[in-house]
């Protein structure tokens, strides 16, 4: 039997735009850099990606990420790229007359390395003491020391380069020009890493210079800078934000990897490595396979793949393992309908089940924005009340389900409307209305069953990223009837609501199947109880 090939899962395409400072950047380094120094064909494409510029010459990322996998060279790739920030071309400087973009230098460079820890920032400066040539120190006047460095430009400006603590104290008052955030995912509350992280990001703001972290796959749930960045990011991309200069590389291998099918995780180990070919998967599976590693410490590091926090309720290779292609609601298709309606902090989810399958869509999910834009924010309740009505108008909505808290209103008129046209009701009072915090015992049995369900790869979804962060927010809470679902903290960031909203779907159906209302031939077989714990 041939031996597994993993195809990579990536956050942005491999490829490399037709405008960017790179062709520069690459003959500026082969200059000044020592013969034994090359990028690999991947970094080579990141250096592309990261410098692209749009028709006008700005930059079309302001903010980065790299994540790769242990001993991929996130700090040698990263100590080039210091230089090329304190004395390359790497700030947009007109058109040649062929059409391309020409680098120079930055107006006023200053470069400011960042890390949680003396020996992060060790890292990076000793992979920088390895990089030029004499020929260049002579030439820019480099004198290099443990913490910081000063250079002189060819016309005469001054550069400087430095290490600097992780005291968000000492960053106050930086203007730099770039700066790189070393192992983001070490960046949490108890270290000060997001106040950090909050004072470097305005200080480049206020010069316009960049920013990129370097990080190995956060912990999901320590709520970690390099674990935000993964959430803005997803926002990003979800069309959720409005910021939309985040560039987020990462390659990570495909979940399922069973880790002690040696085949497989080889396979593995080759799909997470990309380019990196010096990571030898011979040497590190015996490091994974170590009585002293765990196999969430195995998936972060070696793998390249977030893992989850011991409270977290979904597991996320089991939410991805339920994914499906070529599958989608189609214009009639018996549904239901779960809501979970916010106000202002909270999201508020409309999700779609279809009965024969199982298969959930979102049909809206609405969020605060981020920043400014947040400010008093209100979901627009007549938007997603029009967005119930078009579920009613182009599918044949059988059952449907809405918390009451914020939409009482709402649920009221939904329940005079739709009401005739259910086959159940949510009770005796109201066809819609559902009044989860008094529902508590149904809540968390049919919570552990869907869970259940989700572990055994019996829901189905398209892989909706929305829906996937709101899944992978969720954490246990554990009461007298077993173990409901919660999000992270009261006033986290990271929403629930289409959890909530699924969940009520999830009610929704396995009522209407026990309530012998399905005429016979588009009968759904009865589902099997799932404890999930």
């Amino acid at each position: 039997m041939p031996a597994p090939v993993f195809a990579p899962v990536r956050t942005v395409e491999d490829t490399v735009p037709e405008l960017t400072l790179a062709r520069d950047i690459l003959r500026w380094t082969a200059r000044h850099f020592r013969a034994d120094w090359r990028y690999a064909p991947e970094q080579v494409r990141i250096l592309a990606r990261w410098y692209a510029i749009d028709a006008e010459g700005e930059f079309t990322y302001t903010s980065g990420t790299l994540r790769r996998l242990k001993g991929w060279g996130k700090d040698p790739m990263m100590a080039s790229v210091c230089w090329v920030e304190l004395m390359g071309p790497c700030r947009f400087g007109g058109w040649r007359a062929d059409g391309s973009p020409k680098g120079v230098p930055a107006k006023e460079p200053w470069v400011q390395i960042f890390a949680t820890s003396a020996t992060q920032n060790t890292n990076t400066m000793s992979a920088l003491l390895g990089l030029l040539t004499d020929e260049t120190i002579a030439l820019y006047a480099v004198d290099l020391g443990q913490e910081k460095c000063y250079a002189t430009l060819p016309d005469g400006r001054r550069c400087r380069l430095e290490a600097k603590a992780s005291s968000y104290r000492a960053a106050e008052g930086g203007r730099p020009s770039f700066a790189l955030m070393n192992e983001t995912w070490h960046w949490v509350t108890a270290t000060q890493g997001p106040k950090l992280a909050a004072t470097i990001r305005a200080n480049a703001a206020k010069v316009s210079g960049r920013y990129m972290e370097i990080t190995n796959a956060p912990v999901v749930g320590e709520d970690s800078v390099a674990e935000n960045t993964l959430y803005d990011f997803q926002k990003q991309r979800d069309g959720k934000n409005r910021a939309t200069g985040l560039y987020y590389d990462s390659v990570e291998a495909p979940s399922g990897v069973d880790l002690g099918d040696e085949e497989q995780l080889r396979a593995a180990l080759l799909c997470a490595r990309g380019d990196a070919v010096w990571v030898n998967p011979d040497r590190v599976m015996p490091e994974i396979w170590s009585a002293s590693t765990t196999e969430d410490e195995s998936r972060r590091k070696y793998l390249n793949q977030t893992t989850v926090a011991e409270d977290a309720l979904v597991d996320p290779e089991d939410w991805g393992r339920c994914e499906i292609e070529g599958r989608d609601l189609r214009p009639g298709d018996r549904i239901v309908l779960g809501l979970d309606g916010g106000e202002a902090d909270d999201s508020t989810a409309l999700v779609a089940m279809r009965v024969r399958d199982a298969l959930c869509v979102p049909l809206g999910v609405w969020e605060k924005p981020d920043g400014p834009a947040g400010a008093g924010w209100q979901v627009d309740k007549e938007v997603v009340s029009d967005a119930v009505a078009n579920a009613f108008t182009t599918y044949n909505v059988v059952a449907f389900l809405s918390d009451v808290a914020y939409w009482e209103t709402y649920t009221a008129q939904w329940s005079e409307k739709y009401g005739p046209k259910l086959l159940i009701r949510s009770n005796a009072r109201s066809a819609v209305g559902y009044d989860m915090r008094a529902n508590q015992r149904e809540i968390t049995t049919e919570n552990m069953a869907m869970v259940g369900a989700i572990e055994a790869h019996q829901l189905l979804h398209q892989g909706h990223f929305t829906l996937r962060r709101h899944v992978e927010n969720a954490r246990k809470r554990p009461n007298q009837y077993g173990i409901s679902f919660r999000k992270e903290s009261r006033e986290s960031r990271h929403k629930v609501d289409a959890y909530a909203a699924l969940l009520l779907c999830w009610i929704a159906r396995r009522r209407l199947i026990e309530s012998g209302k399905l005429k016979p031939q588009r009968a759904v077989a009865q589902l099997t109880a799932y404890e999930g714990y």
